[in-house]
């Protein structure tokens, strides 16, 4: 919890010291509103359309920043004392940096050369820990609201085999994710959340949805006739809900699960022309 609290801090008060525009300054429980909604990093509850242009803007503006100072010699395996970095970034970060906010970065940066050095940790919560998430949950998938099946539970053993794709199949197993990556805000089970096998690879490590490169346009005329996993992932996440009921992922009922759908028929599949139904709503509209 306190790393999340962390980083949202820095990237807002770097934003602010910088003139990026960061969401609402009078707010300050920014990880209860990113574990509410992915989207709402932004620091407010999004409307059904999600972001406009300008905020998205701001969000790549504050992801940028925080990246272009980070110092490259922190990934060097034989830096022994990477603190004096940590002063440096914080320095150009913020205006007046506190010793609780040097830490936080040293922390970041600490992780980051572990990440780099090693590769990429894997981290894993007791099975208690994982049933208490899914239960949080109500057994469902915390981006597009599938609900498991026993099949899926028990497929969820399987994820780490090497032939797990024809164990599988088609199904859509639980699969731990950190809300966060793990490089920039550890492992804590306030960062963790469960998601279904299509959403978290769909996810991987973005911090938040308009990081995909999908947010500037379809790449190829095709991509307007059909609507990819990565796709649906972004709109889930931008809408947060069925724009028509309004109820969330883990609000749904039965086998309902939400789906993406085009404002204007007439038109490709882009995000503009995108939003978000429970299948229970969309029923009638493809009627």
């Amino acid at each position: 919890m306190k790393a999340l609290r962390d980083l949202l801090h820095l990237l807002a008060n770097g934003a602010r010291r910088n003139n990026v525009p960061f969401g609402n300054d009078s707010s300050t429980d920014f990880v209860a509103s990113l574990k509410t909604d992915y989207a709402s990093i932004a620091i407010r509850d999004p409307s059904p359309s999600g972001f406009t242009w300008h905020e998205i803007s701001s969000l790549l503006a504050v992801h940028k920043l925080f990246w272009t100072q980070v110092p490259v010699a922190v990934l060097n395996p034989n830096a022994v004392d990477i603190r004096p970095y940590a002063k440096i970034m914080a320095n150009a970060l913020l205006a007046t940096p506190s010793e609780a906010d040097i830490r936080a970065i040293h922390a970041i940066l600490k992780r980051m050369r572990r990440y780099a050095v090693f590769g990429r940790p894997t981290y894993s919560v007791s099975r208690e820990e994982f049933s208490a998430l899914l239960r949080s949950q109500s057994g469902r998938c915390n981006t597009c609201g599938h609900k498991f099946s026993d099949a899926e539970m028990l497929a969820q053993e399987y994820l780490e085999e090497p032939d797990a794709a024809s164990q599988i199949g088609p199904l859509r197993p639980p699969q731990l994710d950190h809300i966060v990556p793990i490089f920039l805000a550890g492992h804590d089970i306030a960062n963790c959340q469960i998601l279904c096998l299509t959403c978290n690879t769909s996810k991987g490590a973005s911090l938040f949805w308009p990081i995909k490169s999908a947010v500037i346009g379809p790449s190829k005329p095709s991509d307007l006739a059909s609507t990819s996993a990565t796709q649906r992932w972004m709109i889930f996440t931008r809408d947060g809900r069925c724009t028509n009921c309004l109820r969330r992922p883990t609000e749904l009922r039965g086998d309902q699960e939400l789906v993406a759908h085009k404002v204007n028929p007439e038109l490709g599949w882009t995000l503009e022309n995108s939003r978000t139904l429970c299948t229970h709503c969309a029923a009638p509209v493809a009627r």
